[in-house]
């Protein structure tokens, strides 16, 4: 996307929408748009990943991305490659759980879960001692237990 692109979008964010809450509010009715409502349908992508998504038309030319990608746009007037959720939740757009990625949704994986008290990825504390293990193919291969 060019950044002609991006600034036409961000323009077109603004004078179109509010952001409230993680959501993008229509401003007025146009279309399927309503005013008052939140805009975005959910999809299933190509891996078959839910997310919510947003097409716009700006002078006849639509844009299609994720409703998170336009929320970034709108706070940032930057178009993100690349850009994960924090807590993981798909429908929590709120701008303060939007991060850069430097890969794709994948990551959401990277981030270690909420109970883990260490905040590394692979790595538990069981009875004194630190177990690492990582997740392939769907299998656990443990790595090994360690005191430090």
């Amino acid at each position: 996307m060019t950044d002609d692109e991006v600034e036409q979008i961000y323009n077109y964010l603004h004078e179109n929408y509010e952001y409230r809450d993680g959501e993008l509010i229509a401003l007025s009715t146009y279309g399927i748009r309503l005013k008052g409502k939140a805009v975005g349908c959910v999809y299933t992508n190509s891996r078959g990943v839910l997310g919510i998504r947003l097409t716009i038309s700006i002078d006849g030319t639509p844009f299609t991305m994720e409703l998170r990608k336009a929320i970034y746009i709108y706070h940032h007037k930057i178009y993100p490659k690349y850009l994960i959720n924090l807590d993981g939740n798909i429908a929590n757009n709120n701008i303060d759980n939007l991060k850069l990625s430097l890969r794709d949704s994948f990551c959401d994986k990277d981030i270690p879960q909420k109970n883990n008290s260490l905040g590394i990825k692979g790595v538990r504390l069981f009875k004194g001692k630190y177990i690492t293990s990582i997740f392939f193919n769907g299998k656990e291969i443990f790595l090994g237990s360690y005191s430090s």
